[in-house]
Parts: structure tokens; sequence; C-alpha cells
């Protein structure tokens, strides 16, 4: 089994590359957002303790909270991150032996060290103008959220000069489609 990083900034279309890449490779998905979520619900494995620190475990209440507070902010991250990570070693330990691939999606590969664990890792660039795009039209942001969403993220030479390949998502689907298949010929032909 050999573990793919897919990286890459808000509104860069990381999702939409794991899902076409899903499809092309035939693969596991892991989504460290989502596991994230998962772990933090309402039954979740980290209830107790996110209920012990903060007093709830509403999304709304926390995001109140550590929007307000970069200490509670750390504290948060320091019950999620590492239950992430320990699931993910998890997956990937019990999927070792198996033949495909492992495509974990995270916009935090590097900080959170996960990038360590992928065999590569791809960039999912697309343009400043195309995201702040994308963001206002899905997911209903101001122009002036958006800018400071992505300049409070690492700049794209960060992620270039870090990972193994960069995808160009600036585009529309079919020209996604064509950057995948050529870079899933290249990890074909290097038997990754």
């Amino acid at each position: 089994m050999k573990v793919i990083g897919i990286t890459g900034g808000v509104g860069s279309g990381k999702s939409l590359v794991v899902n076409t890449l899903k499809e092309m490779l035939d693969a596991k998905v892991l989504i460290a957002d989502d596991i994230g979520k998962e772990l933090s619900s309402p039954g979740g494995a980290l209830e107790d303790r996110i209920i012990a620190e903060f007093g709830t475990i509403d999304r709304g209440e926390l995001a109140n909270i550590i929007f307000k507070d970069r200490e509670k902010k750390k504290c948060l991250e320091d019950i999620i991150h590492p239950a992430v990570i320990g699931y993910i070693t998890d997956v990937i330990e019990e999927n070792k032996e198996r033949e495909g691939f492992i495509l974990l999606e995270s916009a935090i590969l590097f900080e959170s060290k996960t990038d360590a664990l992928c065999d590569e890792i791809w960039y999912i660039f697309v343009n400043k103008e195309k995201r702040i795009e994308r963001l206002m039209k899905d997911r209903g942001y101001t122009r002036e959220k958006c800018e400071a969403i992505i300049e409070a993220q690492k700049p794209d030479e960060y992620y270039k000069e870090k990972c193994d390949q960069t995808i160009d998502n600036s585009y529309d689907k079919i020209h996604l489609q064509e950057e995948l298949k050529k870079v899933v010929s290249l990890i074909n032909s290097k038997n990754l």
C-alpha cells in the first residue's frame, strides 16, 4: 500500500482531486478534517476531553472560543491533532500489506507532520483569484474573508518546494482529469 498525501490551501479543490483520484486509482481515502470532526463530535472518542477543557462540544460555541483565544485554539488542536494522526497511522498500518493506494487529504499535512506517513505528496495549486471566486460562490464568503484566510495560509512556494508533484486545478474538471492522468501515469511508471 502506498500513501499519497494531497494538500493545498482553502478553495484549491483538494476534495475534488481526491474524489477523482479515488476512481482512477481505486484508492482508500482518508480526509483529516472529516476524521477530526468524527472524533470530536458528540459520542466521538474525544468528546469527554473536549467537554472537560471547554465545557462544550458544540462546534459553533467552540469556534467562538478558539477564534478569540490563541491559547484555547492551540489547546483544542493539541487534543484533536494527535488523535487524528493516531487514527491515520492505524489505518495505514492495517492496510500496509495490501496492494493499492491510500489518499491522505490534509490542508496541514506538513504542520501536523503527517507528511512523514506519505510515500509521495501532491500539492493542489489554484491561482488566488480563482480560489477567491470559488470560496465566494461555494461558501458564501466575502472577498475580505477569502483574502484573510488565504493570507493566513502558507504561500504557494512553500508547498511547491516541499511536494513531489504540483497539480494545477485552476481550470475546469476536464483539464483537472488530464492533469491527474499524467501524474497517475508518472507514478505508475515510477512503480510508486
